[in-house]
């Protein structure tokens, strides 16, 4: 399994509605819904000599928090993107192979898979967690 293959098997079980940042009472902000907050992140420490990493951090936390509010929207893109990449799949293997038989390949030459066949077959592994252990 992968993390993106979990994710979007959770998708129904997930807190439903459109997820916004919302700065809350203490340091930080929190993602929630319109029923409520999903999740809380604080800001980081400020010590005396480290405002350089201050800095560094608020900034991180700030592209954090816009990357878990956009989690909802960019699963139900993936999910709706899904078959689309599986027929262009489809229809490359087809025109890869009607290409290599009218070059006069015959045999396995026909259908050894190229490079753009293998980015493909990986995306769709990956989102339904079927890809090879330590292959990405």
């Amino acid at each position: 399994m992968s993390i993106l293959s979990d994710a979007l098997k959770a998708r129904d079980k997930a807190t439903k509605g459109k997820w916004y940042r919302q700065e809350t009472i203490q340091p930080g902000e929190g993602i929630r819904t319109k029923n409520g907050f999903i999740c809380f992140m604080f800001n980081p420490a400020h010590y005396p000599m480290q405002d350089e990493r201050y800095a560094q951090e608020i900034r991180q936390a700030d592209a954090d928090a816009t990357l878990i509010a956009a989690v909802p929207d960019a699963l139900d893109w993936i999910a709706k993107a899904l078959p689309w990449i599986e027929w262009s799949k489809e229809k490359y293997t087809s025109e890869i192979r009607d290409m290599r038989i009218a070059a006069g390949l015959t045999g396995d030459d026909v259908n050894i898979p190229n490079v753009k066949m293998r980015i493909l077959t990986d995306l769709i592994a990956q989102a339904e967690g079927t890809e090879k252990e330590g292959v990405k």
